[in-house]
């Protein structure tokens, strides 16, 4: 999952004075649009630098270390689109034909059965698409090439509130017990190990 870019107004951001914000409303007996008065002197906030390194993805990191799952069932950000039983299903279907062509002779990726296959989520966020696709992994196990007590679906998030959230969340404890589930803390920005909760692995390059 991306992180949702946050409006201004999320952010607690405002737009300097006489900006588009502050132009005249066009009148309705104006035949041509009000000129927009733009500030005499412009004021740089940051100049071009990587995303990661940016003052708006401190803040966005920021807004979600604080507000936890809390960012996504107060509907602040729109998730519905990328966290239904529909895209779960989607997303299980691509995996069982990626592991359906690695188990084929001669496969270029060719896949161990005794050996665990981790499928690693980044930016869990609330753990709602996680638990989608656990349940579609789930439902189309008979039909898998590849057994299912060897799949290790790995959440991760950059912050400790959403990993506490999916570890005491009694949807999740099914998964997390039967081993199919394990979580960790990561920031793909800085961190390059992943050490998993349940199982005390540390999954790394």
């Amino acid at each position: 999952n991306t992180v949702t870019p946050l409006s201004l107004e999320q952010l607690k951001i405002d737009l300097p004075p006489n900006s588009v914000r502050d132009a005249e409303p066009v009148s309705k007996d104006d035949k041509k649009p009000s000129s927009i008065k733009l500030p005499e002197e412009r004021c740089v906030l940051e100049d071009f630098t990587q995303c990661s390194k940016s003052h708006l993805w401190k803040l966005m990191m920021s807004y979600y270390d604080r507000k936890g799952p809390s960012a996504w069932s107060s509907c602040v950000v729109p998730n519905f689109i990328t966290c239904n039983s529909f895209i779960g299903k989607c997303y299980a279907k691509v995996l069982h034909g990626f592991i359906a062509d690695a188990m084929r002779k001669n496969a270029k990726m060719p896949l161990d059965v005794n050996e665990p296959l981790y499928i690693i989520e980044l930016g869990v966020g609330s753990g709602k698409f996680s638990f989608l696709m656990l349940q579609a992994l789930e439902e189309m196990q008979h039909v898998c090439d590849f057994p299912l007590n060897k799949i290790k679906y790995i959440m991760t998030d950059f912050t400790e509130n959403n990993f506490s959230y999916w570890r005491e969340h009694p949807n999740l404890k099914h998964y997390f017990d039967c081993g199919l589930l394990d979580a960790g803390i990561f920031d793909a920005v800085k961190d390059d190990t992943i050490k998993l909760w349940k199982s005390d692995i540390v999954l790394g390059p």
